[in-house]
């Protein structure tokens, strides 16, 4: 399920859903904008709708999960798949209420700057 709200100022939308039907918005609007012949160019505008929430919410755990020492990972692993709820950025202060393994949203907001270096993998 998708769903949407507009910005405080109703300058755009902020989009939300599960990981699959956003990756469906996603693969649409390719689909669309290929086909199109309408748009003309097709690096633009309506291409950006489709700059993927997905890939940067999926980048942001494994940025992190890479980053953990490598005995930590299988304990935080729960941690990490429950971070990907489509309401975890909201209702994260209620995620991490009273669990020590919780893992707050500010943390993977660091790991989301798509300019950071992939950490090593250490086994």
């Amino acid at each position: 399920m998708i769903e949407f709200e507009l910005t405080p100022k109703h300058a755009g939308i902020v989009i939300w859903g599960d990981t699959w039907s956003l990756q469906a918005m996603y693969e649409l609007i390719h689909k669309i904008n290929e086909s199109s012949p309408i748009i003309e160019d097709k690096e633009g505008f309506f291409l950006g709708l489709a700059q993927s929430h997905v890939e940067k919410v999926i980048n942001s755990r494994c940025r992190y999960f890479i980053d953990l020492p490598p005995k930590e990972r299988l304990k935080m692993l729960p941690a990490v798949l429950e971070s990907l709820d489509p309401m975890y950025e909201i209702l994260g202060k209620h995620f991490a209420a009273g669990r020590p393994d919780a893992i707050s949203v500010a943390t993977f907001k660091r790991y989301a700057d798509d300019s950071l270096e992939w950490p090593e993998f250490r086994w």
